[in-house]
């Protein structure tokens, strides 16, 4: 009897420990594309300070137009897609910025599209330095009048590729 008690209080120990792991949720850990995003925020924060100009204010519905326009690119694992098959994300990314009317349209980064194919062209860089690098040569970010951007990263066979689009005031 001894022995059925001390496997029943076993067994009770051990689902009441196996309850209590479920019960909280494993430490969520940062993804790459997560990372990367907070890197090129930060960076493009430190050279908009280094040129003399104010911060970019980053809005989530403009940085859900970006999303929605390289979720295409990351379903496929592609960084060149065919126009035809990137229409309905390049729909639902304009149709998103319209609807942001507190902004307008200045330039974007990352990205270029023709009436044949439409290409990511933006990799995360290795190093803090490249992406300072790459953000400088670009002279997207330059623009003292955009106040406001959207941004997007996508995971592409193992690589990172990022997006972002400026923006004026609409006043």
């Amino acid at each position: 009897m001894k022995k059925i008690a001390k496997l029943c209080s076993l067994i009770l120990v051990g689902a009441l420990v196996l309850m209590m792991t479920a019960c909280y949720p494993a430490v969520k850990k940062t993804s790459a594309e997560q990372q990367a995003k907070a890197a090129v925020v930060n960076s493009l924060k430190e050279y908009r300070e280094e040129m003399g100009l104010e911060p970019l204010k980053e809005v989530e519905n403009l940085s859900k137009a970006e999303q929605a326009w390289v979720a295409v690119f990351g379903k496929a694992q592609k960084t060149s897609l065919p126009s035809a098959d990137t229409e309905k994300a390049y729909e639902a990314y304009t149709s998103l910025m319209a609807a942001e009317t507190a902004w307008v349209y200045d330039n974007a980064f990352g990205w270029t599209s023709s009436s044949i194919e439409d290409k990511l062209t933006a990799k995360y860089p290795a190093t803090e330095a490249e992406l300072k690098a790459q953000i400088a040569k670009t002279g997207v970010f330059d623009n003292a009048d955009c106040k406001a951007f959207g941004i997007a990263t996508v995971t592409i066979n193992g690589e990172v590729y990022w997006t972002a689009t400026v923006y004026t005031s609409a006043e």
